[in-house]
């Protein structure tokens, strides 16, 4: 059992399960063990939690639609967080600590991102945070949709991943991802020809003249 507020401890797999599956920040707070299976690969997004005021406040997600099931864990992600909850309760948070009394916590995002991930930007050279011009954990978010698009995926199944109300907030975010390089369309459209000549024969090509 952790038995002390420690980031460090699960850094590495908490910007890997940001970056893979697009979950809020609020809502990774809020993942608990029982939330993962393992089997099906999956992760059930099921609660939001955040720290205001001095105290966690844990709820329902931001939207209706932000209740969901993120499928297709890829293996480096099930394995880290394999290794994370090995010795957590069903009910603990996956990205937590546990007090001397038992008592599972989120983790705290603004001790998160001062301690560690901000520093680690700063080791790589992309800036400490989005409001100084560099990169912020959100973006992780978009790095995920992005990868989606990028990977073939509809705005239909896009929006289902992030948990967004609508496919009409993923095109006006995420549109310019799908927009394709002349060349690109010239290749493809030469490389369709080229499939069509090379399997047409005389036999069975019928002309269109009249």
């Amino acid at each position: 059992m952790r038995t002390a507020p420690n980031p460090g401890r699960f850094r590495a797999t908490l910007v890997l399960f940001a970056a893979y599956t697009g979950a809020r920040a609020g809502e990774i707070a809020g993942l608990r063990v029982s939330d993962l299976n393992f089997l099906a690969r999956t992760a059930r997004i099921a609660r939001s939690a955040k720290y205001v005021d001095g105290g966690w406040h844990v709820g329902a997600p931001k939207t209706a639609k932000s209740l969901r099931r993120i499928p297709g864990l890829n293996t480096e992600l099930v394995a880290a967080l394999a290794v994370l909850v090995a010795e957590l309760r069903p009910t603990d948070y996956v990205f937590g600590w546990v007090d001397a009394a038992g008592v599972s916590h989120p983790y705290n995002r603004a001790n998160c991102l001062r301690r560690v991930f901000s520093p680690a930007l700063e080791v790589v050279g992309l800036g400490r945070g989005r409001n100084s011009g560099g990169f912020g954990f959100h973006d992780l978010r978009h790095f995920h949709a992005s990868l989606c698009i990028a990977r073939g995926l509809t705005a239909h199944a896009v929006a289902q991943r992030l948990g967004h109300s609508s496919t009409a907030l993923v095109f006006d975010t995420y549109g310019h991802a799908w927009e394709q390089d002349a060349a690109e369309l010239v290749a493809m459209f030469d490389a369709s020809v080229a499939v069509g000549k090379a399997a047409a024969k005389a036999s069975n090509v019928v002309s269109i003249a009249r």
